[in-house]
């Protein structure tokens, strides 16, 4: 037979392993959000870029229509 103190242990391992694989659970919760944010921000970059390409095309566009404004 097993003591009180021998079961008050045995409950104890058993909170501290659920508290633990709530630990783990919420750990993953947050890689997985953190990872998510940064393939986000990875794509924001990628957008911030083609907006930085487009912009000059369209400011080399201005300039070339400008330029045939004054030959002609």
């Amino acid at each position: 037979m097993k003591t009180e103190e021998e079961e008050r242990e045995k409950e104890k391992r058993h909170e501290d392993r659920r508290e633990m694989k709530g630990w783990n659970e919420e750990k993953k919760l947050i890689n997985r959000k953190q990872r998510q944010m940064e393939e986000v921000d990875e794509e924001m970059k990628e957008e911030m870029e083609d907006m930085r390409e487009v912009m000059m095309i369209m400011d080399e566009a201005r300039r070339d229509i400008e330029e045939y404004d004054r030959i002609l």
